[in-house]
């Protein structure tokens, strides 16, 4: 396809007429994956596809240390602990990069990611070697040692047809693909105390939480402690004077924080001892990462879902982390750049004549008129590969005759 402009800023207007210019197709394009990119997430199922471009193996020396982090000169990695690791280089400088659960923010929502090392003590680095990466967008690359290449997506048989659901770049997939596309969110639910006030029963660092879970359960000065009343009445005033807020998601509890307005030594004991143990994890990520150390204190430019935190308030702060599957409605890009939404997912038997599994039915149409031959490319390469990859492993066993077709 040729495109036809005029315009003089960029030089290409030449007398008597327009000039044929194929770059703006080209330029469109790029900028569309880019922004296309920038809307996916981790699925459970994502693997590294065996049709690549090679690519795969410098996104990781082109992000942030949130997804990878690359050696700067040769070292030796010094230490590994739970949550860090330190490379020297040979300079004498020192690297720290932070490991375990990390937090990304997009759109309003929190992602978990998962920072991890296959480095141990003792190991040697050169420069541009992957010393950390989120292991839910990158694995180990077994043709290049020291570097990691991106899960580009899920593997799946897809079926090019035009039943009704695949109008209008619809698709349908199977409940075993559904599975796959399973990824994570958080969810941060912010419970308010004042530092007069109690809490007991906080949930933990790892407790599994459902609908109707109570995160914890907040008293009044005036009942704690009251010489006044015996045990029964004292379980009778709790309950009538408590807060319990409840979690309201089904997850896994990832994180507690803990923020509050005001002296650390006005709170009651018991704000004091969750308060003291979030400060504490704070300072040990801050060593770990090689970070100044803050506490929980903030003042009123601190906010709550864009409201103040009120003086001698106390903010706890508890991240569940929970699983969120694909249906109806939802949008995934088949190949590198055919956008669809799920119209359905398939359940029974779906197979094709010789016998396997479909896994997902898109429309030939939708391909054919968006005029691009990568889908069945990719398709057809794919399945090569990985029959030859499947007939070599047997041929290498034992199980296999080289010379079978």
């Amino acid at each position: 396809m040729e495109w036809l402009a005029r315009s003089s800023e960029s030089g290409l207007e030449r007398e008597g007429g327009f000039y044929p210019i194929r770059v703006i197709f080209i330029c469109v394009q790029r900028n569309f994956i880019s922004v296309q990119a920038r809307q996916g997430i981790w699925a459970e199922g994502y693997t590294v596809t065996p049709l690549r471009t090679g690519y795969e193996q410098v996104l990781a020396s082109r992000v942030t240390d949130l997804f990878a982090t690359m050696a700067q000169q040769d070292g030796k990695v010094t230490s590994v602990e739970g949550n860090s690791i330190v490379v020297t280089y040979k300079d004498g400088t020192q690297e720290k990069v932070l490991l375990g659960k990390r937090y990304g923010k997009a759109a309003g929502y929190t992602y978990p990611q998962t920072l991890v090392t296959d480095l141990k003590v003792g190991d040697k680095v050169k420069s541009g070697e992957v010393i950390a990466y989120n292991r839910n967008y990158f694995m180990p690359d077994t043709f290049n040692p020291g570097q990691v290449v991106l899960k580009a997506g899920v593997m799946c048989k897809v079926a090019l047809m035009d039943p009704i659901d695949a109008l209008e770049d619809g698709s349908v997939i199977s409940e075993g693909i559904a599975k796959q596309f399973t990824t994570q969110t958080s969810e941060v639910r912010t419970l308010q105390a004042r530092f007069d006030q109690s809490v007991r029963d906080l949930v933990k660092v790892g407790d599994h939480v459902d609908l109707d879970s109570i995160l914890c359960i907040i008293e009044d000065p005036e009942i704690r402690d009251n010489p006044l009343f015996n045990d029964i009445a004292m379980d009778t005033l709790r309950k009538l004077s408590s807060h319990t807020p409840r979690a309201k998601v089904t997850g896994v509890v990832s994180r507690v924080e803990v923020f509050y307005h005001g002296e650390f030594e006005d709170m009651s004991e018991s704000l004091q001892g969750v308060a003291g143990q979030s400060n504490r994890r704070r300072r040990q990520e801050a060593k770990a990462s090689g970070q100044p150390a803050f506490d929980g204190q903030v003042d009123t430019g601190f906010r709550i879902r864009g409201a103040a935190l009120d003086p001698d308030s106390v903010a706890i702060q508890v991240t569940i982390d929970h699983d969120v599957g694909v249906t109806a409605g939802d949008k995934l890009v088949y190949a590198s750049q055919l956008k669809s939404v799920i119209s359905r997912v398939m359940t029974g038997r779906n197979e094709t004549e010789s016998g396997e599994a479909i896994d997902a039915l898109f429309g030939n149409t939708s391909v054919e008129d968006r005029m691009v031959l990568s889908p069945k490319l990719m398709g057809t390469t794919n399945t090569l590969l990985r029959v030859l990859s499947q007939h070599i492993a047997s041929v290498y066993r034992g199980r296999s005759n080289v010379k079978r077709p």
